[in-house]
């Protein structure tokens, strides 16, 4: 393996793929550098993404190599159609173990070398040192690209951040990704029926629930944030349910339901005892969610504990400093960058710390300023802002977007880059 790249990207999640295939497709000679054996993170434990449309028009906002990997799958009959939704403005489900094989491909056509089981440990202005099985070596690249989920590259080379909100420290909960088998979607439907306000965690106008629960009856997929008058009389009995809603997907032809309902406070990745513990956490929350759903939540009675996705999915870790930061008027406005890149949609809501529930706000689709990437790559938000951004699918966006743009291809520094031509 060469040892000197035009672009180096470090971290193989979703984002990851995106930036390296991004800045390959522009003529750079890329490595992309993953800890894990696979790529894809989160990802790959079978979350629908969300977002792709704007929920008040249909209209569709995200594009470009996000909405490239979707159609791949569509092709392959790996993922579904996309459906609409009140909340998040549409979703598409995706089989995780294709998703793998099509970022492979991706990354192949474009010419992009991987380096899998590889751990950055150190970083400078333009190389990494990578730590694996064979020892250390250290790569050089003319450009940085910052993946990880939590911006390690950018500290590691110096950058200021910011963990969690002022000024507790405190950050949104974590949750593992639990998919269970064996669902009686029809009896779970029936009940929606019944109970049309159960399906969601935030209110929504009596046509937006017909048309929510029309499509429900014949759809792929159906994200909830459920049962809130079932789980209080569960939590009456005893039950250390630790929400106030039951989080996720359902997939009816599948017979499946997908959870993010554990919640784990304190979860901190750059603590490796932490990190350990809240892993733990998180999969042992599962019994308790199997309680739940045997004893209480219709459809579940026989609901049988089938995958966990590859890690708990983190929600908040540091807010990097860049030249801009992005506040909350940016995101609900939403305001109109001259620099801007690309444009996200997902609503605002807010795991807390505080309690079981979700905040949540609306807003249009943002867009993302190149100003807010100035520093190793990275797209930074203040902690109640991170809300919105962190979504694996919005994710895409600051990966794709600022490694195609010309100041890869020539590896000028950001800031010397003529942005209102570019």
């Amino acid at each position: 393996m060469q040892m000197n790249y035009d672009v180096i990207v470090v971290g193989g999640g979703i984002a990851g793929c995106c930036a390296a295939s991004a800045a390959a497709r522009g003529g750079s000679r890329v490595l992309l550098v993953e800890q894990n054996a696979f790529l894809g993170g989160n990802m790959t434990g079978g979350l629908p993404w969300l977002g792709f449309h704007e929920k008040n028009t249909g209209k569709l906002v995200v594009g470009g190599i996000p909405l490239e990997i979707i159609q791949t799958l569509q092709k392959q009959g790996a993922a579904t159609d996309f459906v609409f939704d009140p909340i998040t403005g549409s979703a598409v489900g995706v089989d995780p173990a294709m998703l793998k094989l099509v970022l492979l491909d991706l990354l192949k056509e474009a010419g992009v070398d991987c380096l899998l089981y590889s751990l950055v440990t150190d970083a400078g202005e333009n190389q990494v040192t990578v730590h694996s099985k064979e020892g250390v070596c250290t790569i050089s690249g003319k450009l940085i690209v910052d993946c990880t989920d939590s911006g390690d590259v950018c500290v590691l080379s110096g950058a200021e951040y910011t963990f969690g909100r002022e000024p507790d420290k405190k950050t949104q909960v974590s949750s593992c990704i639990a998919t269970f088998a064996d669902i009686d979607y029809g009896e779970m439907l029936e009940y929606f029926k019944k109970n049309p306000t159960q399906i969601r965690p935030f209110p929504l106008e009596a046509p937006v629930r017909q048309k929510l629960l029309k499509q429900m009856e014949t759809a792929p997929l159906a994200v909830l944030g459920a049962f809130p008058d079932i789980i209080k009389e569960a939590k009456k009995d005893g039950l250390p349910y630790t929400r106030d809603q039951l989080i996720g997907v359902v997939f009816p032809p599948k017979k499946e339901l997908m959870l993010v309902a554990s919640r784990v406070e304190g979860v901190d990745v750059n603590n490796v005892n932490n990190h350990t513990e809240s892993e733990i956490q998180g999969i042992l929350q599962t019994k308790v969610i199997l309680e739940l759903l045997h004893g209480y939540i219709p459809g579940c009675r026989n609901a049988r504990l089938l995958t966990f996705g590859a890690q708990i999915g983190v929600r908040e870790t540091r807010h990097i400093h860049c030249d801009y930061m992005l506040k909350a008027p940016d995101l609900l406005t939403p305001t109109s960058f001259e620099d801007s890149i690309a444009k996200g949609n997902y609503h605002l809501d807010i795991h807390s710390p505080d309690h079981g529930g979700l905040r949540a706000g609306s807003r249009r689709y943002i867009k993302f300023p190149t100003a807010a990437s100035c520093r190793k790559g990275c797209v930074p938000f203040w902690s109640r802002d991170v809300v919105s951004e962190r979504i694996m699918r919005q994710c895409l966006l600051p990966g794709w977007r600022p490694s195609s743009a010309p100041w890869v291809r020539r590896q000028a520094p950001l800031q010397q880059s003529q942005l209102r031509k570019i």
